[in-house]
């Protein structure tokens, strides 16, 4: 009888992970190949030189046969993202020291939505025109929206950090659907995420990102791409998301 009570536990435990596992995240991953980059700083010296090389390799990856859209961003959405920070609302009374809203953050280039099958809710999504020179602007989830403006249009408010001296203010231009990590079962200390463009805030690390219908076939064709602008580089983490 025991062991009977035993199996039935364990029935039901694996199918509860099995159902988490095959919760759909938001997001197209099943149609994602990705690479994790890391640029020497000794080559790519400033952002304008890591960003020249990002736009020239989204060019080739998207002119892969059999490639529907590449994106360059921080990170994808698999495990967890790789920052977070504090923020304020332009025109609010300060929060509390400790108690500011938590967001995850994530820079991502103009194409990461489209590329990851992520819809706009409200606003625009990142142009080429959000660059450096230009104003800095952000796009948020549907989560944060709700949390710090519930009674309000987002779009156009400009949110930053806590600290008075340096709040880093950014326009709101888009509201975006929330989407969940792909392994489906990583708690979070957030619901919150802000996107900022990878232009204005320009990283080294990054994750490089194709989507394809057959993604594994793009797998050789994606390492060439990337030899061809810098054979120095060695992609990590490269494969499906899926593997």
């Amino acid at each position: 009888a025991n062991a009977l009570i035993l199996l039935a536990g364990a029935a039901g435990f694996i199918r509860g992970v099995a159902r988490l596992v095959t919760i759909h995240p938001g997001w197209d991953q099943e149609k994602i190949i990705q690479a994790v980059l890391n640029l020497p700083p000794a080559k790519y010296s400033t952002p304008q030189e890591s960003y020249l090389f990002y736009t020239r390799l989204q060019e080739r990856l998207r002119a892969l046969p059999g490639a529907e859209d590449a994106t360059v961003a921080w990170t994808l959405p698999i495990f967890q993202y790789l920052t977070s920070r504090s923020m304020a609302v332009e025109g609010r009374p300060p929060a509390h020291p400790g108690r500011e809203p938590l967001a995850f953050i994530n820079g991502v280039a103009p194409s990461y939505f489209s590329t990851l099958g992520i819809k706009l809710k409200a606003g625009r999504g990142f142009t080429e025109a959000d660059n450096a020179s230009s104003l800095p602007v952000a796009i948020i989830n549907e989560s944060m929206a709700a949390a710090l403006f519930p009674n309000q249009d987002p779009i156009g408010q400009r949110i930053g950090t806590p600290d008075p001296n340096n709040p880093g203010w950014c326009e709101i231009v888009g509201v975006v659907a929330d989407v969940d990590f792909a392994t489906g079962v990583v708690p979070t200390t957030t619901k919150l995420l802000l996107l900022r463009p990878l232009a204005q805030e320009t990283w080294n690390y990054v994750t490089v990102a194709v989507r394809a219908r057959n993604p594994a076939a793009l797998t050789d064709p994606m390492r060439q791409a990337i030899a061809a602008l810098d054979p120095d580089l060695v992609p990590q983490q490269f494969g499906r998301i899926e593997d």
